[in-house]
């Protein structure tokens, strides 16, 4: 896989984006890092769960979340914990620059070095979490750099040298992460159980401390986020091919996930404007230029 490198200058604004990711790279397998740096057309960006935490870098004025009352901004430099219900991001005026590192559960608690317990759905000042020394060599190293690709290498670099300084995740939680993610969600308590030879209460503790929910949650999650990719990627919204396609055993159920993760019905979802290649909203814009038909 490796770099990828996108300009665009469309009616979603004119920006550069990178993205780097080596499924191969036996440390970094499932990570990845990506670069943004332009200028938005609409002014905040809708994000759902999707089984994975972050490590922002905001290079210029930082992005805001869309539910402050006070106008305060994110910290610089700041980690999201596993998300569980939908949030919105706002972006400054002018030119944004900004490196996200993102991470599965598992790996998001060794670069950390903390449990993912107490960050879910919250978004803590890096310095706060790692200590300020760690914290402040990411952010001079990307403030260094002005190229896209010498700046996610030099994310590349510090996340290669805090996981290769790391504890090991908890074994059994590490088997239960890679399993469910391999499979959307679709792999039931009881196989995760005979697989990891850990009674329900005691993984499910164990999973929680680790990740920030429980192994069933997390599966939701997963099948939840792999709905809105087919929905997203759909020429023509079949809601209930999409159901079945993730996991569901039928589209009621699909619609009770919605209910809990999502702020929109699965066929508001399908209309709504989505950035290209994510399952993320643009809001504030004429999304009648670009909606889907449901």
């Amino acid at each position: 896989m490796g770099l990828t490198l996108e300009r665009s200058d469309s009616p979603f604004g004119r920006f550069t984006h990178a993205a780097w990711s080596d499924p191969c790279d036996p440390l970094l397998s499932s990570a990845r890092i990506w670069y943004f740096e332009g200028t938005l057309a609409h002014g905040i960006e809708r994000h759902y769960p999707d089984g994975t935490c972050g490590i922002i870098v905001q290079l210029e004025t930082p992005h805001a979340p869309a539910d402050a009352p006070d106008g305060r901004r994110f910290p610089a430099l700041c980690t999201n914990g596993l998300a569980t219900t939908p949030f919105g991001v706002v972006a400054p005026e002018g030119t944004c620059r900004v490196v996200g590192i993102v991470l599965e559960p598992g790996m998001a608690s060794a670069a950390l070095g903390v449990p993912l317990a107490d960050l879910c759905d919250s978004t803590l000042d890096l310095h706060d979490v790692i200590g300020a020394v760690a914290a402040r060599e990411l952010g001079e190293r990307c403030a260094d750099e002005r190229d896209a690709a010498a700046i996610v290498s030099a994310a590349r670099r510090w996340l290669r040298g805090r996981l290769a300084r790391a504890s090991g995740v908890d074994p059994g939680v590490a088997h239960a992460l890679e399993r469910l993610r391999a499979a959307c969600g679709n792999v039931s308590v009881a196989e995760l159980e005979r697989e990891t030879g850990i009674a329900g209460p005691r993984l499910a503790r164990r999973f929680a401390a680790t990740v920030g929910t429980t192994p069933k949650r997390y599966a939701r999650i997963l099948r939840f986020n792999h709905a809105l990719q087919l929905i997203c990627n759909a020429t023509r919204a079949d809601l209930a091919a999409a159901a079945t396609t993730a996991g569901y055993f039928d589209q009621s159920h699909m619609y009770a996930d919605f209910a809990e993760f999502c702020d929109r019905t699965p066929a508001e979802f399908a209309r709504a404007l989505h950035y290209p290649g994510t399952v993320n909203i643009a809001e504030n814009g004429d999304a009648s230029l670009f909606s889907k038909t449901a």
